[in-house]
This record gives C-alpha cells, structure tokens and sequence, in this order.
C-alpha cells in the first residue's frame, strides 16, 4: 500500500526550526540586497531598464577594478548622503 499526503499533511512534516545558514549567505543576501537597491537607483535616476542598469554596475566594477557590491554600495551611501542634507 502507497502512502500518500495531502498538502496539509505533507506541510507538517517539514521542519519549523529557523536554519542558520552562516555570516557568507548573510554577508550575500546584504550584498545581494545593496545591489539590489543601486539597480534600483539607476532605473529612477537614469530611466535604465534593471537589465542596463546592472550592466551599468558590472561595467563600472570592470573598469574601476572595484567590487560590484561596492560599487553598489557606494552608489546607495552617495543618495542617502544627499537625502540627509535636505
């Protein structure tokens, strides 16, 4: 006889526990996220499609010979500078 689980049933047997996955998946979902935010900042800034603007950040870090999240970085802690002065 097959055992088979309804959806619910099969829900309950997944864990529940929170998974730390360590300070590198940290350290990436930030950088992940500060990337994120510039891309963002360039399609308002720019009018750039996400597509152009992270090829923006890829080309900048390139020819900077600068990591992309920092590129990023610097490009979101640029805006907040300029927001705080107002």
């Amino acid at each position: 006889m097959d055992l088979m689980l309804t959806a619910p049933a099969a829900a309950t047997c997944l864990p529940t526990q929170h998974v730390d996955l360590g300070p590198q998946a940290d350290a990436a979902l930030r950088s992940r996220m500060v990337i994120g935010q510039a891309v963002g900042i360039l399609m308002q800034r720019d009018g750039l499609d996400s597509d152009a603007a992270f090829a923006w950040l890829v080309d900048t870090s390139q020819r900077t010979n600068t990591k992309l999240r920092e590129v990023a970085r610097q490009l979101v802690d640029r805006l907040d500078g300029t927001n705080r002065r107002r």
